[in-house]
């Protein structure tokens, strides 16, 4: 609910002072509005749970082997991103749904490591997607973007 409210509140105020400048017109308010909130909203929801899980206490006693699965899920996670798959290009792969490669690791460290895993993962993946995103390559990259 504070995620919600709060960063409709910013979006609002961010709009309303942008159409009085003169930035945006009355007429796209709510369009704008909605591009102003939607990351601010998914930061919340991303980040918020990861810093919540990482503050309270765990029960999980990590031994040698805990930390190699961690190691190898966490390398799981970061093997999708282009910049490690950019040698697989020249063989097609570019073709090939590769935003959905990270999801079986993510299932992985839900399951294996709970709350901590899971928002870790997303934190993670979310980063790197936003990474890619702003260098102009990977699955997420489409011909739809525009600059507000």
């Amino acid at each position: 609910m504070a995620c919600f409210l709060g960063t409709t509140v910013n979006a609002v105020f961010n709009v309303v002072s942008l159409a009085y400048s003169g930035a945006v017109a009355w007429d796209n308010l709510f369009s704008t509005t909605l591009v102003w909130w939607m990351p601010n909203a998914l930061a919340g929801l991303v980040v918020a749970p990861f810093i919540i899980t990482w503050a309270t206490p765990s029960a999980t006693r990590w031994n040698g082997k805990l930390i190699a699965e961690a190691v190898i899920c966490g390398a799981g996670l970061v093997g999708w991103h282009p910049d490690f798959l950019q040698f697989l290009f020249v063989y097609g792969i570019q073709n090939y749904p590769l935003a959905y490669l990270p999801f079986p690791f993510l299932v992985w460290g839900a399951l294996r490591f709970g709350q901590r895993g899971a928002t870790t993962g997303t934190l993670l993946v979310s980063a790197l997607a936003i990474h890619s995103l702003l260098q102009g390559i990977g699955p997420f990259v489409t011909n739809t973007e525009r600059i507000v």
